[in-house]
C-alpha cells in the first residue's frame, strides 16, 4: 500500500508512505480459521514526516482489512514511533465510535468491550486493552486532574 502526493505546477508524484502487508489465515476460538493482515514494513519518507502520512496510511490499512473482512490487523515487531502512531489512531478511532470506554478509572475492559472493538476496529486483543488504558487515563485527567495533582504534591 502507497501514499503519493500530487505536487502543484504538473510535477509527476512522488512517493511519501508505503507499507508491506501479509495476509494469512489463523485459527480463533469460537470463530475458525480467519482472515488476518499483518503489517510487516512501513516507511515514511524523511521529508513528509509529521504530516499525518502514517496515520492516513494506517486508516487505509485498517479499511482495508474491513472490506476483505479481514479478523484483525497485527504488526509485525513495530518500533517505538510506529506504536506511538498506531496506539493514537487506535485510540481516536476507539473514540469515534464509542468503544473501550471505561465505565470506571480502574479494572480491565470487560469481554464484550474487547468482542466489540476488535470486531469492529480490527484490533487485537492486547492493543484493545491498550486503547482502554489510555481512555481510563484520559477519563482520570477528565474527572480528578486536579485532585490528582494535588495529591501527588
Amino acid at each position: 500500500m502507497t501514499i503519493f502526493e500530487a505536487p502543484a505546477g504538473g510535477e509527476p508524484y512522488r512517493l511519501v508512505a508505503a507499507s508491506t502487508l501479509f495476509s494469512f489465515k489463523r485459527w480463533l476460538p469460537r470463530r475458525g480459521p480467519v482472515l488476518l493482515l499483518r503489517v510487516c514494513q512501513v516507511v515514511t519518507l524523511p521529508a513528509f514526516r509529521s504530516h499525518g502520512h502514517g496515520a492516513r496510511l494506517l486508516q487505509a490499512i485498517y479499511e482495508l482489512a474491513g472490506s476483505l473482512d479481514a479478523a484483525e490487523v497485527t504488526v509485525e515487531d513495530p518500533n517505538d514511533s510506529f506504536r506511538l502512531l498506531r496506539d493514537r489512531v487506535d485510540y481516536r478511532n476507539a473514540c469515534g465510535r464509542g468503544l473501550l470506554a471505561p465505565e470506571s478509572t480502574d479494572g480491565p475492559p470487560s469481554s464484550e468491550a474487547v468482542d466489540d472493538a476488535r470486531s469492529a476496529l480490527r484490533l487485537t486483543e492486547e492493543q484493545c486493552v491498550r486503547v482502554h488504558e489510555m481512555r481510563q487515563l484520559a477519563k482520570l485527567r477528565e474527572v480528578g486532574g486536579s485532585v490528582l495533582a494535588e495529591e501527588v504534591i
